[in-house]
């Protein structure tokens, strides 16, 4: 997840933890490079070669832009992180998935992320799939509540569920605009974002994605190669270790997540909630 305040800023989210747990050379892949803020940081900082892989094809080529002065080191992949095993040959040193949503992608009203922002409730990361607008129309009171309190941790999802139901908003404002009826007054902002975040991480499956990028990198990984992983969410952070877990070929070199400095929570309060682990192919 990228910070900072345009598309063409890069404040990658724990780029020095990163950094600290890299190789200083070899071949990198940046399983979730966005805008290329991580890709950055690593050719700046490295001999290595890197390769980004994204779902969003306007992201890569801006990315391809804020890469100029690099060319030779570095190559950008239109895919899935979910099929990452399907889409390279060749193994790697190492491997980045950073599971979060870019300043970029929220702050292009289009893409229907933010409830800041006019947009057509769209929220897929990439161009396939059911919009938010069609998942919201054919979802059902029940299971609309399942997923607010699942990825949302929200306690009268039941009653914002079926308003949302009731007034089947077309926009992010309208959205916006029904749940805040039924948020606390000094919680408005918060209830909104969770709401975003769960109807965002069901239509795109993200907590299964998580589970099957791990999978896809670890197979993609050399001997003694390692995968970083940045989670914003315990779902997805939980379904990580799950992968972990139930394999003898990797071992966790962190048993407790790394969490951003204060510092970087005040330069970029998005990195909160950030989470990183690292492990190494055995």
């Amino acid at each position: 997840m990228d910070g900072g305040t345009g598309p063409l800023r890069h404040v990658p989210v724990m780029a020095e933890e990163v950094l600290n747990f890299s190789k200083k050379e070899g071949l990198f892949l940046d399983a979730t490079a966005g805008t290329g803020g991580h890709m950055l940081t690593l050719l700046e900082n490295t001999q290595a070669k890197v390769v980004g892989l994204d779902i969003d094809l306007s992201s890569l080529r801006i990315a391809a832009r804020n890469l100029r002065g690099f060319e030779g080191r570095f190559m950008l992949v239109n895919g899935d992180m979910k099929t990452v095993k399907n889409l390279f040959k060749t193994k790697f040193d190492l491997i980045l998935f950073d599971f979060g949503l870019s300043s970029f992608q929220l702050e292009d009203e289009k893409k229907g992320f933010s409830f800041r922002k006019e947009g057509p409730l769209d929220m897929r990361f990439g161009r396939k799939g059911i919009t938010a607008r069609e998942f919201l129309e054919n979802v059902s009171v029940e299971e609309l509540a399942k997923i607010l309190r699942k990825y949302g941790d929200l306690p009268n999802a039941k009653v914002i569920a079926r308003d949302i139901k009731k007034k089947l908003p077309k926009t992010t404002l309208e959205l916006a605009l029904v749940v805040r009826k039924r948020s606390p007054r000094r919680k408005g902002h918060k209830f909104v974002a969770r709401v975003f975040q769960a109807i965002r991480m069901a239509i795109n499956e993200e907590e299964e994605n998580v589970k099957l990028g791990i999978e896809g990198g670890i197979e993609l990984l050399k001997k003694d190669g390692r995968l970083i992983f940045i989670t914003y969410h315990s779902g997805e952070e939980k379904r990580a270790l799950e992968v972990i877990k139930e394999r003898n070929d990797v071992k966790l070199l962190t048993k407790k997540p790394v969490r951003p400095g204060k510092e970087e929570i005040k330069r970029n309060p998005r990195a909160r909630s950030a989470h990183l682990r690292v492990l190494e192919k055995l």
